[in-house]
């Protein structure tokens, strides 16, 4: 999570508050810099810890909406998978479960559960 490497850099800093989240971004790449940077700059120069509070809030929000978006694109894969014509069944036999291994990889799914078990 964004927020324990956040709590790191707060008790390793002797920054002051306001500049804790604004420094944070500086070291972030990719689409979470993204994100912090389109981020309201007041509230994240906040001087008590409420900058590093909304930078953690603002990030998880993000990238829990990306999971879950991920999730519902895995699994509406995996339902609508049907085989196509003239593919063999050994093909369609490894697709299925490349797509099963994807799905289980993002969901609470047991290995060894079977998915029409429903107990």
């Amino acid at each position: 999570s964004s927020g324990i490497n956040a709590e790191y850099g707060e008790k390793s800093t002797k920054l002051d508050p306001a500049q804790r989240a604004p420094v944070l971004i500086t070291y972030m790449t990719g689409e979470p810099e993204r994100v912090a940077i389109s981020l309201d700059i007041d509230k994240l120069s906040e001087k008590t810890k409420g900058g590093v509070d909304y930078l953690i809030q603002e990030l998880d929000a993000q990238f829990a909406q990306d999971q879950t978006i991920k999730f519902y694109d895995t699994v509406n894969d995996f339902i609508k998978y049907k085989r196509p014509a003239g593919m063999s069944m050994e093909e369609y036999c490894r697709e299925f479960n490349h797509r099963l291994r994807r799905l289980k990889d993002v969901s609470t799914l047991e290995d060894d559960k079977d998915l029409m078990d429903t107990t």
